[in-house]
């Protein structure tokens, strides 16, 4: 769980992040010409729209309003874990065996990735130190916040054990590249292929534009 200070710079990083998807989402909908694209896609433009307005009128409205809703979304989840756990040893049928199951075998991969990135990262660190660091002088970040971002092309949970050693802006640019951009080598990509192999390229040029114009928002506003 990120501490105060990290949660603010990773929900500013959103927020970048948020202003990099809008123009690239609408864009793409029209380009592709998706059927009543902004009746469909309403809900979310609107909710984008009110964060990045909470963004420039009060910061720290957007802090409590982001802060409140991961808190309740965390409570629920304690809640349904508790009520899947009661399936074990009284006869509930809040969900099946299959699906805990299946939940414990995710949970178990995603550990072991983490691990991985981590051993990942090091060896990185170590062979490739001197490009790392120029990368980074480049954007104005240490060499953990360089490898945090290419660690998210495959999952951002793999970035976030780097975070607390990440400079202020290193971890706003892998928020704002993590919220659209993360992913799109992963597991994302594989599900994309699995149900419907002909929306991939599209799938991967929309992340990156994505996450490369928050990206790009980020380091300028932060500059």
């Amino acid at each position: 769980e990120l501490d105060t200070d990290d949660l603010n710079h990773y929900l500013k990083g959103v927020v970048y992040g948020i202003l990099g998807l809008l123009p690239i989402l609408i864009g793409c909908g029209f380009l592709l010409h998706i059927d009543h694209f902004l009746i469909v896609f309403l809900p979310v433009i609107l909710i984008c729209a009110i964060l990045i307005g909470l963004f420039f009128i009060s910061f720290k409205t957007l802090i409590v309003v982001l802060t409140v809703f991961s808190k309740l979304v965390q409570m629920l989840g304690y809640i349904f874990f508790f009520l899947v756990c009661l399936t074990f040893f009284f006869n509930m049928n809040f969900t099946n065996v299959t699906l805990i199951n299946e939940a414990l075998r995710i949970v178990f991969q995603m550990s072991i990735i983490v691990c991985g990135s981590l051993v990942f990262c090091e060896i990185i660190l170590r062979k490739f130190s001197t490009q790392i660091e120029r990368v980074g002088q480049i954007l104005n970040i240490n060499k953990y916040s360089v490898m945090g971002i290419i660690l998210s092309f495959g999952t951002s949970i793999a970035m976030l054990p780097l975070f607390s050693k990440m400079n202020k802006k290193g971890k706003i640019l892998n928020a704002a590249f993590s919220l659209s951009g993360a992913f799109v080598f992963g597991g994302q990509l594989g599900f994309i292929a699995s149900v419907n192999p002909a929306s991939v390229t599209w799938f991967v040029v929309v992340k990156l534009l994505a996450g490369i114009l928050g990206l790009v928002i980020a380091n300028v506003l932060e500059e």
